[in-house]
């Protein structure tokens, strides 16, 4: 597993991407992952940009909760924090600062990977970045003997 988490640390670090936001994201009542993903959606169509994101279930009552990364933010950070909160509950929404940044992607991948269950959302060239994804998936395999 660690080498398609660095795989993906890799990709996601990669000067293609021009990252903006981390979010950690929760909601105040019991959602799957297929309503999660809508409210992200949602979300994203509000505050602007397309992101990496990984679906968790927590350790002490199962709730679920995301983490992510955001490119291409256009309001700001304190707007988009009060509009997920005003919906949805709490959330930690925070820009990227330069010398976290591998640090950050690294938690991320780490927890999106963990139990398999992430996605990319929101606008973005989806032809491209499935392209991408097919080649960390084949290194993946490559990697495991899969």
């Amino acid at each position: 597993m660690d080498s398609v988490i660095i795989a993906y640390q890799n990709w996601l670090s990669s000067t293609s991407f021009k990252w903006d936001t981390f979010l950690h994201l929760t909601t105040s009542s019991p959602t799957s992952i297929k309503g999660f993903k809508r409210k992200i959606e949602r979300f994203l169509e509000y505050a602007g940009g397309w992101g990496f994101f990984g679906f968790e279930y927590g350790k002490f009552g199962g709730v679920l909760h995301v983490h992510g990364i955001v490119e291409g933010r256009e309001r700001e950070i304190q707007d988009v924090w009060y509009w997920w909160f005003k919906r949805y509950g709490r959330n930690l929404i925070q820009e990227i600062k330069p010398e976290l940044k591998a640090r950050g992607i690294r938690y991320i991948c780490k927890y999106a990977l963990k139990d398999g269950n992430f996605e990319i959302l929101g606008k973005r060239n989806k032809n491209l970045l499935t392209s991408q994804l097919l080649l960390c998936n084949n290194r993946k395999q490559k990697d495991t003997g899969g």
